[in-house]
């Protein structure tokens, strides 16, 4: 977007016309206040006539390019899950996938935003071919203040705009955190932490990218940490998503977190391929 900024620039050096005239002001009170008023018109024209307009086209950067909406755009994940419960052998598994969104079909939502659905495939090998996922469509929105993502029953506002490091907002404040399912979303405040900087993701390099943290939380039984990652023209690059526990009985484990961990989930994913 371009905004005009108009500016003012004095060409002219103003004489100092008040030290050759105060000294013969009249001695008459109401004679003063009237050449006074002249006086005051006098330099404003004259201070006027000195200075030419100048005007100078800003380009103002929103950060709208850091979540397209484009139909045909498709991006694929390199996936690991970790899942932590006391119910499996050693108490810990990983499972490791690709997943590929597809932009589709675009609409207006009731809100009267631009949106797009997003269908959703699963594999495990490169040799194999895509299976659906279920819930298999999402949808994304996105209008001139923030972009959001419905992800199954869960509606996170992913972006505001305009993205500048350090701005913070209620990222999860549409989900109903009252449900034991959901409660462990409540009060996360995202904050840009990183924007416009340039990243690396294994083969692909990406001029500029934009960290967001979600949340970042830990007690003596909980950790939380929550971070996504976005290139312009691209979208998300990157999330890394800890949601763990540790027994209540085991509050004195002296490991670091995730190893002491005995619930929940750790994921990791990073762009491998997309089409922009």
């Amino acid at each position: 977007m371009q905004r005009k900024v108009v500016f003012l620039r004095l060409n002219a050096q103003l004489p100092l016309v008040g030290v050759a005239i105060f000294p013969i002001l009249p001695n008459n009170m109401k004679n003063f206040f009237v050449f006074f008023a002249a006086f005051t018109l006098f330099a404003a024209t004259l201070l006027l006539s000195g200075c030419t307009e100048e005007t100078e086209d800003i380009t103002l950067e929103y950060g709208y390019a850091y979540f397209p909406i484009d139909s045909g755009h498709w991006i694929i994940y390199a996936v690991d899950s970790v899942i932590y419960s006391t119910f499996l052998s050693g108490g810990v598994d990983t499972v490791s996938l690709q997943i590929k969104e597809v932009f589709t079909n675009p609409f207006t939502d009731n809100e009267g935003r631009p949106a797009i659905t997003i269908e959703r495939y699963a594999r495990y090998a490169d040799t194999i071919a895509w299976d659906k996922l279920i819930p298999t469509v999402w949808y994304a929105a996105k209008n001139n203040q923030k972009a959001e993502r419905k992800e199954g029953e869960l509606r996170y506002l992913n972006m505001v705009f305009p993205a500048l490091q350090g701005t913070k907002w209620m990222g999860n404040a549409y989900i109903n955190t009252n449900q034991d399912a959901t409660a462990v979303f409540a009060n996360w405040q995202y904050t840009y932490t990183e924007v416009d900087v340039p990243k690396t993701m294994g083969t692909l390099s990406f001029s500029q990218t934009a960290t967001i943290v979600q949340n970042d939380y830990e007690d003596l039984v909980n950790k939380i940490y929550s971070r996504e990652v976005y290139a312009k023209n691209v979208g998300m690059i990157e999330k890394e998503r800890w949601l763990l526990q540790l027994g209540t009985n085991d509050i004195t484990s002296p490991l670091p977190w995730p190893q002491r961990a005995q619930r929940g989930t750790l994921v990791k994913m990073r762009v491998i391929d997309y089409k922009q």
